[in-house]
């Protein structure tokens, strides 16, 4: 493959199981054939084919509607949340483990310019194992809004949502993102990846007007996850430069789970030191903050309650059950009747 499209790492659309049709707001779209827009475009497809079938054909693809009437504004993309590497670690036999993402306040205050930018929608991913996914903003170090959040996430059910109006993003903001796992169903260690079976956390988060940002996110240093599991693989080592890849996950693969190693794993993701990565647009290039330890000293807002919440009834109780029942259906009617009202 050219040096050229090797260094293409700007997404311009995406779409995931379960996604619709996708409009960009009346004065949005997304330039092509400028001075500062790409000339070579990639469609990449991720295929999930684990019984390696051969008789299936693909007839998938997109279709961009252009126009030579220019909107006021161009759009941009960027991709936060947390790097898709093996050092995305998830144990077996848990109901709640937390990795989390960071799109660092020195890469914003780098690239957003001064009057900020409007963000009008976000596109949440993780595979199977995600249960809920948690995109917030903070600026300075007060939590100031959220970019996205799904508490039931479903990967068979992923849809970009549309912000009105739009959501300002200003220089120095700092975005958390937190992908909650259950992985009950495992028996091996989940790493990150691209395949179904491996695990993402990030987010495409879409604005303008366009500026030189493709990607703002972390991910938490190996060495740093295993020096806290006191692991016997690191003799001789002292930093990741030291550590690869392979050693790494055999290392991982090698430990006896049990909730205190996770829970040890788990404080890890936000007491170790973080890379970031913040690339521009333009020269493919790291345009800011390299390594940091996480922002413990943000503020986190309260999460906002449900709409439904569970009764908490007895199982043996056919009464209670049944009125559980009727609560739920009252509570969904409400929902719909809602909805339908403010259309």
């Amino acid at each position: 493959m050219p040096m050229d499209m090797q260094m293409c790492r700007y997404p311009m659309a995406v779409w995931a199981v379960g996604g619709g049709d996708f409009y960009f707001p009346d004065n949005v779209g997304f330039g092509i054939g400028g001075p500062r827009d790409a000339n070579i475009l990639i469609l990449e497809t991720h295929y999930d084919n684990p019984e390696m079938r051969s008789d299936i054909i693909d007839s998938s693809g997109l279709q961009l509607w252009y126009t030579p009437e220019l909107r006021q504004y161009d759009a941009g993309v960027f991709i936060f949340g947390n790097d898709v590497t093996p050092q995305q670690v998830i144990p077996p036999g848990t109901s709640q483990f937390t990795i989390t993402g960071v799109c660092h306040s020195n890469c914003t205050a780098e690239a957003v310019p001064a009057e900020g930018v409007n963000v009008f929608g976000t596109l949440l991913h993780a595979h199977l194992i995600g249960r809920e996914i948690r995109v917030r903003q903070f600026r300075g170090d007060k939590q100031v809004s959220d970019f996205g959040r799904d508490n039931q996430y479903d990967f068979n059910y992923q849809q970009i949502r549309l912000f009105d109006p739009p959501r300002k993003m200003m220089p120095g903001d700092t975005i958390i993102t937190e992908c909650i796992y259950d992985s009950t169903s495992r028996k091996a260690v989940t790493f990150g990846g691209l395949a179904t079976t491996e695990e993402m956390c990030v987010g495409w988060l879409l604005y303008y007007p366009k500026v030189d940002l493709s990607f703002c996110s972390s991910d938490v240093d190996r060495y740093d996850q295993l020096k806290a599991l006191n692991s016997p693989h690191l003799d001789g080592i002292t930093s990741s430069k030291q550590l690869s890849f392979e050693n790494f996950t055999n290392a991982i693969n090698s430990m006896t789970w049990s909730p205190a190693l996770t829970e040890i794993l788990q404080m890890a993701q936000t007491h170790s030191n973080l890379s970031y990565q913040c690339f521009s647009v333009e020269t493919g290039k790291n345009i800011a903050i390299r390594t940091s330890p996480y922002p413990l000293s943000l503020k986190f807002a309260a999460d906002p309650q449900p709409y439904c919440s569970p009764a908490k009834t007895d199982a043996t109780n056919t009464s209670a059950k049944l009125f559980n029942i009727k609560l739920f259906t009252l509570c969904m009617s409400l929902i719909a009747f809602a909805t339908a009202l403010f259309k």
